[in-house]
């Protein structure tokens, strides 16, 4: 719905390393608590989440949410990883004939997340101006990164993905 209405924002997938960042980091898990939907990736985390939340949870992984958003008609831009992975994925793509005409594809160099120029990143952003904006860094790096990054962008929904755009090129 937050696509579709061209909102800005963000998603978290939430594993165990970012549960245990969250438990330690109070800034972190802010960030967390900030964001639009967060996702249970993986069983004993939404089994945890349903304990707390009283309800019941079930899991949605990284690569389960990349999958079913990447064939759709937006707009998507792919942050991070590196280029080889960035063009492996592209090649992917051709072969699943998946249209990269409305993609961009922008790897980041291996970075603090301080340490990132995001008026320059986000200028990018705001002139292709994506729907979808997959984050690939790691966590915790990722989470804080878009935290960063997600004041100075016009719109988009930023997804914090992880190890996924590598976990679907392998597949």
């Amino acid at each position: 719905k937050a696509i579709s209405d061209n909102q800005k924002g963000y998603v978290c997938v939430v594993d165990g390393n970012v549960v245990a960042n969250a438990h330690k980091n109070n800034n972190y898990k802010a960030i967390l608590n900030n964001s639009l939907v967060n996702i249970c990736d993986g069983k004993s985390i939404a089994q945890i989440a349903s304990i707390i939340h009283k309800k019941k949870l079930k899991t949605y992984t990284g690569p389960d949410i990349f999958s079913s958003f990447v064939r759709k008609q937006y707009k998507q831009l792919f942050l991070g990883n590196t280029e080889e992975v960035l063009n492996k994925l592209k090649e992917k793509f051709a072969k699943e004939g998946i249209d990269i005409e409305k993609m961009n594809f922008l790897p980041l160099p291996f970075k603090e997340a301080d340490e990132f120029d995001y008026t320059t990143i986000s200028n990018t952003i705001n002139q292709f101006s994506p729907d979808i904006i997959w984050v690939s860094l790691g966590a915790p790096k990722q989470e804080i990164f878009i935290s960063k990054l997600y004041p100075l962008i016009n719109n988009g929904i930023l997804f914090a993905i992880g190890a996924a755009l590598n976990l679907y090129i392998d597949d």
